[in-house]
């Protein structure tokens, strides 16, 4: 589809829109719209060399574009296009307008219609140890994990449905981001299984009380609609056991520091305690008079010494 196709169509749409909300439209938006409807519909089908007034069209359509824009605000007028144009092209309308509602419409209730069949097996009997994956086997396990999935996969759908509900209803979804919502979809199943799977929920509540074999389910279904909040906890989780060692090296280091620095610290009394006691010696000396070469030859020995704990 050229440029002023899809700024027409688009203008055509937020018409429409507008229209039906009870919107105000200036007569000069439908009059230019009128004028370059009959150009740019006739090129669209067309192999022949485009009017030379379409790009006249097409500046004209442009404004009228920002216009209509600012009218029907927050809508978007690419969504208000493909709204129009998947009302024309499908039959499957009533499971929603894009085809992302639709096709998470269909995995709702597939998954509700797998829960319910699979919780009509024998196998599913709300036993704790049916659910765990080294208490079960076979068939069993099998079917119970695909009872866990279907409930994580209805709240996942679930969340998936009433967030995009809210931006169908604005007239603000963009299918760029469609695949966003098959990825939290994912994660909202990988969630929900993975807590109603390894979570031991019997061992955390009273011993007397009992859930009726509808706690794992829950988690799980509760898994997949929050799946964000599972992947914080986890996260905090990992922070936590990585400060702890952390803490541990830390503490490590700060404990050879100090060592290092008594080390040092005696060291430095122990040389000042030698020059000391050379300062003493060539006192007394002095004090003896003693030969002028021999009181030079012990300065040296001092500021040898001296330059000598200085290297170390």
């Amino acid at each position: 589809m050229s440029l002023d196709q899809i700024i027409f169509t688009e203008c055509n749409a937020m018409v429409k829109y507008a229209l039906g909300k009870g919107l105000k439209i200036p007569n000069e938006i439908v009059e230019n719209i009128q004028k370059c409807e009959h150009g740019i519909v006739a090129t669209v089908d067309s192999t022949e060399q485009k009017d030379p007034n379409i790009s006249e069209c097409i500046v004209l359509l442009n404004q009228v574009h920002s216009q209509l824009s600012k009218i029907v605000a927050p809508a978007k007028p690419k969504t208000l296009a493909l709204f129009e144009k998947e009302e024309k092209d499908t039959f499957v309308k009533f499971l929603g307008p894009v085809p992302l509602v639709r096709r998470m419409m269909l995995i709702a209730i597939f998954s509700l219609i797998a829960l319910v069949g699979l919780s009509s097996s024998t196998y599913v009997n709300g036993d704790p140890s049916s659910f765990g994956l080294t208490t079960n086997s076979g068939t069993s396990l099998l079917v119970n994990q695909l009872f866990l999935m279907s409930a994580a996969s209805i709240g996942t759908s679930f969340a998936a449905l009433f967030q995009v509900n809210d931006y169908i209803k604005n007239a603000t979804y963009d299918s760029m981001y469609e695949s966003t919502y098959w990825v939290r979809f994912v994660l909202g199943l990988l969630a929900g299984t993975m807590l109603a799977t390894l979570i031991p929920i019997e061992s955390l509540g009273d011993a007397n009380s009992t859930t009726n074999g509808f706690g794992r389910p829950l988690l799980s279904l509760v898994g997949g609609f929050s799946a964000s909040v599972v992947f914080r906890v986890l996260t905090r989780l990992t922070t936590a056991i990585e400060s702890v060692f952390q803490g541990d090296v830390k503490e490590v280091l700060a404990s050879q520091e100090i060592t290092n620095n008594m080390k040092l610290e005696q060291q430095n009394i122990q040389n000042k305690l030698q020059l000391l006691n050379q300062l003493k010696t060539l006192q007394s000396s002095m004090n003896a008079g003693s030969d002028s070469k021999a009181l030079i030859d012990e300065l040296n020995q001092i500021q040898n010494s001296l330059l000598d704990n200085d290297g170390k």
